[in-house]
């Protein structure tokens, strides 16, 4: 989060100092043993010792401010209710054994369902959910809803353990993004699907607060806008307003704008292997006229509507080029191939041309015969009115 924001450590005005020292001061060791809270672990949260808050109220840790900004700002800097929430959350961390939840396994049927993988592009942990990829009737037939919750809070919990909220820097990263993958998931959930979504839900919002960065929903079916409206009619407006649903055409064009493509899984054109950890400096093949070097990161390039381009890579001989490209959602007609250095570089060879396939991502790699260049194209002369973003990668 950004210093220029009020109400985050590093940038608080003075009704939300006063707040928070309020706050802090109220956390004695007499009100937590009052509370049930009588072990060192209890005040351990998101990796930050919240003991002896009290007596440091005025000059709080970056680790501890953070915690105790998130509750104030999730109960609009009202303390009475934010210290009730922060309580409750202490209490029911110890209930659910939260401890023992960060090392518990499950079941092979649920292992694929999600995954924390990649930052998006403010730095916060992206957490995956497939739910094509899980077979929910085979997951309710032989697990319980509580084992789900289990497992999705193991999530969070997940990528909140990728976040320092000790950092002494204000604009270290202090939430989650989350991707929620409908592709293939069955629009009909069982009673017990639908009793795990709404448990998760009540749990993220009574103790996660101000933990989500974004919930992206992608590859939504029609039918999914009426249960989002049903799932959220109790999410508050602020929480509401980071919610995003779009279909299977749009889907990798708002992944792309939240996470760039060296942080995406593969299957949505995420980097390959062959490209982590990207090279720091161009490659050192040299070349000359319109020739480019190749890509050192991503690089993003337009092909407008019945037009072309083409990417000419120097290559020396034995080299092997690596490639990976991918469209923000509609396809282009692509080839790539090798062109020898004495040839004319400045066109693709005709027989290459009659290669050129639909796709939306592509990976390859070409092993130079010669010196020469690989060159990749991108023919988008199909498409009367749709230009096509395209982001491609070289090694």
């Amino acid at each position: 989060m950004a210093s220029t924001t009020t109400g985050y450590f590093g940038n608080l005005v003075d009704n939300q100092k006063t707040a928070l020292a309020t706050l802090a001061k109220g956390l004695t060791k007499e009100a937590l043993t009052a509370e049930g809270l009588t072990e060192p672990s209890d005040m351990f949260i998101w990796g930050v010792d919240l003991t002896g808050v009290a007596d440091a109220a005025n000059d709080l840790a970056p680790g501890p401010t953070r915690v105790l900004l998130k509750f104030l700002r999730a109960r609009e800097w009202d303390v009475e209710q934010s210290r009730a929430m922060l309580i409750s959350c202490l209490k029911w961390r110890k209930e659910f054994n939260m401890r023992a939840l960060l090392t518990a396994t499950f079941a092979d049927s649920m292992a694929g369902a999600g995954a924390v993988y990649g930052r998006d592009r403010d730095g916060n942990p992206v957490t995956w959910n497939f739910y094509g990829a899980m077979n929910a009737s085979q997951v309710f037939e032989t697990q319980s809803a509580n084992d789900f919750v289990r497992w999705r809070v193991q999530l969070m919990e997940r990528a909140v353990a990728q976040i320092d909220l000790n950092d002494a820097s204000p604009t270290a990263p202090e939430a989650v993004m989350q991707v929620h993958d409908y592709a293939g998931a069955s629009m009909r959930p069982t009673g017990t699907m639908r009793e795990a979504t709404k448990a998760i839900i009540a749990i993220f919002q009574d103790n996660y607060p101000e933990w989500l960065a974004c919930k992206l929903f992608i590859n939504v079916p029609g039918v999914m806008e009426t249960l989002f409206q049903v799932f959220t009619v109790f999410t508050p407006a602020r929480t509401k307003a980071k919610f995003r649903m779009v279909g299977a055409s749009a889907a990798r064009g708002a992944l792309v704008e939240k996470v760039a493509l060296e942080n995406l899984p593969p299957q949505y054109g995420g980097l390959p292997a062959a490209f982590t950890p990207l090279p720091t400096s161009p490659s050192d093949a040299s070349g000359t006229g319109t020739a480019r070097a190749a890509a050192a990161e991503p690089v993003t390039e337009t092909v407008p509507a019945r037009g072309a381009m083409t990417v000419w890579v120097p290559v020396t001989k034995d080299q092997v080029l690596h490639y990976h490209f991918v469209t923000t959602g509609l396809d282009v007609a692509f080839a790539a191939g090798f062109a020898p250095a004495k040839g004319d570089k400045t066109s693709v060879p005709k027989n290459d041309k009659k290669t050129l396939e639909r796709k939306e991502m592509a990976t390859g790699e070409i092993v130079a015969p010669e010196n020469g260049f690989v060159y990749l194209v991108f023919d988008n002369s199909f498409s009367y009115f749709t230009s096509k973003q395209v982001f491609y990668v070289t090694k």
